[in-house]
Parts: structure tokens; C-alpha cells; sequence
């Protein structure tokens, strides 16, 4: 749209428009507010219960377009294809860190954790803390509220209800401070509506099979080589394989493939197959977690110290690629160091004066292009022969010249759009002047006439009718006087005697 409005190409509105990101990217520590404690002679009727604090924090998601192989790891838990925003405000409704990027199928305690992980991610000083729901872990600097009792305000709307208990009243002043994150995203989608529609981006040991007590079994390595062999195959059989991972019914074929492989092992589709699958996708899970971050561990693979996982590559080729990893999230000190490594080509046109054109006929173009497209020519006559330097000078100065003549013509042209925007707004600026103008005179001449059988409760709900509408108004004010009397027992729904 930007490219047809003020004639220029695809590749000029792409440039300048990741030049104006960087340099927003780059106000963040002045956009983004900084976390304060909440004092202790805080009168805030919502916040003086929680000394310290410094913000509340929540993740929301943000619906986005991805290619059909990276659907899996964006898919949420209700079903959409989502990228997972974590989002911390201060209580005065004013954002102190944004982490976007994560897929939708990743928890918000692991999102959390890596913004806590990274160089330039959410910090919290000691003895302060953050307010958060059910879904993260009560720890060392985050306060969730108690689980199995009542928490989200509409609960407690619904009816007078009032706290039974501690539990209860700490939940209920909990909610009704933590609310201001859901307000914050509630604004925030509101008032950019590309927020709502999707958006293009291009614990169980190792030994067991699963569970505890009858349901409980040692799987040997040739169980194991087996099962994982099964469903390498199935992976890559699109009869079996689908976007959400397997089509139902594939543990009764991991039976019978195993089953003929091993006579008389006696595994089950349910439990053994299924809760031994479980396993190994949470081992393998851990394992990558902990191979893409720095100084990292997992609670997970503690009982893999000294003890060989021989499938690994095997469950990257078949789970890999639906495994949410959290590379496209990045903070703002990220995404400027990201967007300046590809930073926006410049061109420019470095070249002698006039003077120094026709007296030397030397002329040097620099033209820097994006790294792909980088051209640099430089014409000279030092190394021509003599008989030519004077029709080289002349040639490039007659091409000079034409395109400074462009340049005009599409200055003139942009300056043209504009001259014409400016005056639509002018003229729609004094037709609202008007409008405003005569709504502040309504009342004064409505309560001028003899209206017979119209009570002032009626007069009023007609001036609220008429600056509501301003066609309305543009009727009545057009209207002789003779017949404005007939035209506002009209809006109150008489036929003509005043009754409404």
C-alpha cells in the first residue's frame, strides 16, 4: 500500500521500514518503563497488600501464519496455531519486558525460564518478586496464588460471594492485582488489530516402562532398539503420519510390528507401549533442552548421569521438528543486534562537482546494494584513450542530469499526495468544526420552541438523538423553523400529536 501511494518499489519500503524497526528497537530502554517495588506506604486499593512487588506477568498468544512443517510446535492446547508472548506490566498498566517469539506448544513455566536465563532477559532483585497465575511455579521470587480454591474474578463475580477462608482472601486480592497484565493484552489486541489475525514468521526413570504397581515393566535394549526402529518407520509413512504427530490407532500397529519382531514379549499397545513412548519423549525432550542452553540442566536427566541414551538421534528425526525450542524468541537487545547484522542497504551517489565533471571528466558512482547485489562501477578516461575523454564527460554528465530530472518529477509527485491529504483532513477537520458547533446550539433551540405535548425528559433525549446522528442534525439544522416542531415529535415516534 505504502509503494503504490508514493510510487516506489518493494524493496525502498522493506529498507526503510526495517531502518525505522532498528531504530525503535533501539528506544526500548526508554519505551519500556523500569520494574519499582511497591512502597510500603502504598495507597493503592488493589496493590498495598503486596510489598515489594514490582510487577505482574502473564503469556498470552498472538495467532501466526507458519509453514505446514512448523505447525506442530505452534499448535496450542486449544487447537490454533499461535506464537506464545510472555508479557510483564507494571501496576501502572505500562509494559517492563516482552518476550515474543516462542511456539505455542511450549509451557509458561519454560518460557519463564529461559527469559530468566538469558544475558538480557527479566531480572528480579533480591526480596522483590512478581505476581503470577496457576500456571507458573510459586518459588523464590514469583508468587502464585493457592491452587484448589477459587481465583479468576469471574468466579467471584458470579453471585455474592465472599471468602470463606486466609486461601481464598489471598487469592481474591491476588487476581484483582494480577489483573492489570490481562487488561494490558486486552488493550494491546484491541488497538492493533494485526495482533488478532494471524501474522506471517516465515518424569519417569529409565528403567521402567512407565507407571507403578501391576502396570509396571522392564524393557530390555532389544525392546527398546525395536520400538524405536517401529516408529522411524511409521514417521515416514504418511498413511500413519500426521500434523499433530501420529493418527490414532498407531500404538495397535507398534503392537503388531513389535509383536512379529519379538515373539512373545508380551507388550501392550495400553500401558506398556504407550507409557514406554512417554519416556523416551520426556528423556529426549530434557536432552535437547539441555544441549540448546548454556550452563543448563534438567530435572528429568538426573538418572541419565553415567548412563547412555543410544536413541537420540532417532527421536530427532521422528519428534524434532514438533518440539517447541524458543529459537525465534528473542529481547529487544537481541532483535537489534539481529536487525543491524542485516542492516538496510544505503545508496548513495558520491561524486564530484560540476566543475571537477567538465574540467577533469572523472566520475565516480557508488551504488551500495544489499550484500547479494553489490555494484561499484567507476568510469575514468585515465585509462581511455585521449580522442574519447571529452564525449565520456559529456555522457555521463547528460546522465546525471536526467536522473536529477527524475528525482523532480517524483518529488513533485509525493509532494502532490501529500498537498491533496492535507487538504482532505482540512476539509474534514471543519465539517467536524461544524458538526460540534451546531450539537453545542441544539439544546439551546430546541428548548426555544412552544412544543406542545413535549415534556423536557422528551427534549432532552431528542438532543442526545441529534448529536449522536449527525445526519440527523444536518436535517434539523436545514429545516425551517415552521417545521423543526413536526420533525422532533417525528424522532420521538409520534404520528404528530407528541405522544411517543
Amino acid at each position: 500500500m505504502m509503494g503504490a501511494h508514493f510510487y516506489r518499489s518493494g524493496e525502498t519500503i522493506s529498507r526503510q521500514f526495517h531502518a525505522c524497526l532498528l531504530a525503535i528497537l533501539k528506544l526500548h530502554v526508554v519505551l519500556l518503563k523500569k520494574p519499582t517495588p511497591i512502597r510500603e506506604d502504598c495507597d493503592d486499593e488493589r496493590w498495598k497488600y503486596f510489598k515489594n512487588c514490582l510487577d505482574a506477568l502473564d503469556g498470552t498468544m498472538i495467532l501466526v501464519n507458519v509453514p505446514c512443517d512448523d505447525r506442530p510446535k505452534y499448535r496450542t492446547r486449544k487447537g490454533t496455531i499461535a506464537m506464545n508472548v510472555l508479557g510483564v506490566c507494571s501496576p501502572e498498566m505500562e509494559f517492563t519486558y516482552v518476550l515474543p517469539g516462542w511456539e505455542g506448544s511450549a509451557h509458561d513455566c519454560r518460557i519463564l525460564r529461559d527469559a530468566i536465563s538469558r544475558p538480557n532477559g527479566l531480572k528480579v532483585p533480591k526480596g522483590c518478586y512478581y505476581l503470577c497465575d496457576g500456571g507458573y511455579t510459586n518459588g523464590e521470587g514469583f508468587l502464585a496464588p493457592y491452587r484448589g480454591h477459587l481465583y479468576h474474578l469471574k468466579e467471584w463475580n458470579n453471585g455474592p460471594r465472599q471468602p470463606q477462608n486466609a486461601e481464598e482472601y489471598f487469592n481474591l486480592r491476588h487476581a484483582k492485582a494480577r489483573n492489570v497484565i490481562e487488561r494490558c493484552f486486552g488493550l494491546l489486541k484491541g488497538r492493533w488489530g494485526i495482533l488478532r489475525s494471524p501474522s506471517c514468521i516465515m518424569e519417569e526413570s529409565s528403567a521402567s516402562g512407565g507407571g507403578r504397581g501391576r502396570n509396571k515393566r522392564f524393557w530390555t535394549a532389544q525392546e527398546d532398539e525395536v520400538l524405536v526402529e517401529a516408529l522411524s518407520e511409521l514417521a515416514v509413512d504418511p498413511h500413519w503420519r500426521c500434523e499433530n504427530g501420529f493418527r490414532s490407532g498407531y500404538m495397535v500397529r507398534l503392537e503388531e510390528v513389535i509383536g512379529k519382531a519379538l515373539p512373545g514379549c508380551g507388550l501392550k499397545a495400553t500401558p506398556h507401549i504407550d507409557s514406554r513412548i512417554k519416556t523416551l519423549g520426556a528423556k529426549f525432550r530434557a536432552i535437547s533442552q539441555m544441549l540448546n542452553t548454556s550452563g543448563f540442566s534438567h530435572p528429568n536427566c538426573k538418572n541419565l548421569y553415567g548412563i547412555s541414551f543410544p536413541h537420540f538421534h532417532e527421536l530427532e528425526k521422528i519428534y524434532g521438528k514438533d518440539y517447541a525450542t524458543g529459537k525465534p524468541a528473542e529481547g529487544f537487545a537481541d532483535a537489534v543486534n539481529n536487525l543491524e547484522k542485516v542492516a538496510p542497504p544505503q545508496v548513495t551517489l558520491d561524486s564530484s562537482d560540476d566543475e571537477d565533471v567538465l574540467g577533469s571528466g572523472n566520475v565516480t558512482q557508488t551504488v551500495t546494494s544489499p550484500p547479494y547485489k553489490k555494484i561499484k562501477t567507476e568510469n575514468t578516461t585515465k585509462k581511455s584513450k585521449r580522442g574519447s575523454g571529452g564525449a565520456g564527460s559529456s555522457n555521463e554528465l547528460a546522465s546525471l542530469q536526467a536522473f536529477m530530472k527524475d528525482m523532480n518529477v517524483h518529488l513533485s509527485t509525493m509532494a502532490t499526495v501529500m498537498a491533496r491529504t492535507d487538504d482532505r483532513e482540512q476539509r474534514a477537520d471543519e465539517r467536524e468544526q461544524k458538526l460540534v458547533e451546531k450539537s453545542e446550539q441544539v439544546l439551546e433551540e430546541l428548548l426555544s420552541f412552544n412544543l406542545e405535548g413535549v415534556t423536557p425528559t422528551q427534549v432532552f433525549e431528542v438532543a442526545n438523538i441529534l448529536t449522536a446522528q449527525p445526519n440527523k442534525l444536518m436535517i434539523f439544522s436545514k429545516c425551517p423553523d415552521a417545521l423543526k416542531g413536526a420533525y422532533v415529535k417525528s424522532l420521538l415516534g409520534g404520528s404528530g400529536d407528541g405522544s411517543a
